[in-house]
């Protein structure tokens, strides 16, 4: 996910089009496939998106799960 052209393109003006980001929202399937470690599935797109736009110094993550959504 981190390399989708429309993504690398934001990312490369992303100061100009919108200034400093301070937080960012991921949205995408996590619940582990069976035989799969938790994240080791689809969850890891969305943690590389949000590593893609919030860099190395992302301070925390929260994660909300619910029995019909992630």
């Amino acid at each position: 996910m981190r390399y989708q052209e429309k993504l690398q393109a934001l990312m490369k003006n992303c100061n100009d089009v919108l200034g400093d980001v301070v937080g960012c929202d991921s949205f995408g399937q996590s619940r582990a496939g069976i035989g799969h470690a938790d994240l080791a599935w689809y969850g890891v797109h969305g943690i590389e998106t949000l590593y893609t736009i919030m860099g190395p110094g992302c301070i925390s993550v929260t994660r909300l799960q619910t029995d019909k959504s992630e």
